[in-house]
């Protein structure tokens, strides 16, 4: 480790974006990485003088990431009134209770305290593994909206996971949007078939374009934000996400489920009806 320079740092760093073809988005959290982890060897004596990642450039063949998608209210809305079971629930979680997807996965029911109104996220599942969620400040209380609360009412409870799978475990959220999400999504203009079940239609297949496309669980978290802070302020916005820095949502970091946002999330909820999801 102390022959480590910061070429090698600047050269691991090109050799990673090569194979893995990473954004400069995604290259600094792995120069972070590093970085801490030069940190701590110089703390305890393993390392002596400057930290060699410190001044490490990236590849110039790095390039910004993709403008990530955030899903409007319209798309949402749709979204709802086509999905139904546990594809419509998760969609649900992931909009009007802001969750991370692995957040979602890994609520179950006790977490969910109808009296008080709020969801306690206290876990996050990523494949087959669970953990804490991503942050400290992410375990806390989540307000339920008049229009989630509705569709947890309706959602079955088969297993201790409000997103579960037939056998009761949490649900595969890849699996649930290939299988279950996209093909809802994807029907045809004019007799509204899936694709796979038009293989017999004497047409040909034209993409139902009213059908918002599928851009990902976190489009939803993304969109919520901007409802949120449009509707209410970035203090209730910054309280329902848990962020922690003020960069992340221009507030100062609230853990509670103050007052704001609870009324912000109700103003959210009041944009759709509350059986149908259909904007009002």
């Amino acid at each position: 480790m102390s022959d480590f320079s910061c070429g090698r740092a600047a050269k691991l760093l090109a050799e990673i974006h090569h194979e893995h073809k990473l954004s400069k988005k995604s290259l600094r959290h792995v120069k972070g990485l590093l970085q801490s982890i030069f940190t701590h060897a110089k703390r305890n004596d393993v390392l002596f003088g400057e930290n060699p990642i410190k001044d490490a450039g990236y590849p110039r063949a790095a390039k910004a990431a993709n403008k990530s998608h955030a899903y409007t209210v319209q798309e949402i809305s749709t979204m709802l009134h086509t999905l139904t079971g546990t594809a419509k629930t998760a969609v649900a979680l992931m909009y009007l209770a802001a969750l991370r997807p692995g957040e979602a996965r890994g609520l179950r029911w006790p977490d969910y305290d109808e009296d008080k109104r709020i969801l306690n996220v206290q876990r996050s599942i990523w494949r087959k593994h669970e953990s804490g969620p991503k942050t400290e400040g992410s375990v806390a209380p989540v307000p339920v909206a008049e229009a989630l609360r509705v569709i947890l009412a309706e959602t079955q409870r088969t297993s201790q996971y409000i997103l579960a799978t037939p056998s009761g475990g949490p649900v595969d959220l890849h699996n649930l949007a290939r299988r279950v999400i996209v093909p809802s999504l994807t029907r045809c203009k004019t007799c509204h078939e899936t694709e796979a079940e038009h293989a017999k239609a004497d047409h040909e297949f034209e993409r139902d374009i009213s059908l918002p496309k599928w851009r990902g669980f976190y489009a939803c978290r993304r969109r919520i934000a901007t409802a949120l802070a449009d509707l209410d302020s970035a203090i209730a916005a910054k309280s329902v996400l848990r962020h922690s820095n003020v960069a992340t949502t221009t507030a100062h970091y609230v853990k509670s489920v103050d007052a704001s946002a609870i009324r912000a999330m109700d103003k959210v909820s009041a944009l759709f009806e509350p059986h149908t999801g259909r904007p009002i």
